[in-house]
């Protein structure tokens, strides 16, 4: 922040003073500048970074409640009646 010397018309600092305290400031600013715009660009990164992994979870899930859908069904139309069939014979057969 600038901040003028004396009050209500009082003695300034010299010009030069003046201008190098602006240039300094200016020279920090831009320091403070390029630094969050590269902290914003990782951001940005890690943003996607993350989209893609929460894509690639999702699609993974439904690949696997598919199977266990299409494996349930497959124990309930194949594999239980035929345990079924196996235990009436064996109840049948005592």
């Amino acid at each position: 922040m600038v901040e003028e010397s004396g009050e209500g018309g009082g003695s300034q600092a010299p010009a030069g003073s003046r201008e190098a305290d602006l240039t300094n400031q200016i020279k920090h600013l831009r320091e403070e500048l390029t630094s969050a715009q590269e902290t914003a660009a990782a951001a940005t990164g890690h943003a996607k970074q993350y989209e893609t992994l929460a894509k690639s979870s999702d699609e993974a899930a439904k690949v696997m409640q598919a199977r266990s859908s299409d494996l349930f069904q497959a124990v309930q139309q194949d594999f239980i009646p035929t345990i079924r069939i196996g235990f009436e014979r064996a109840v049948n057969t005592v």
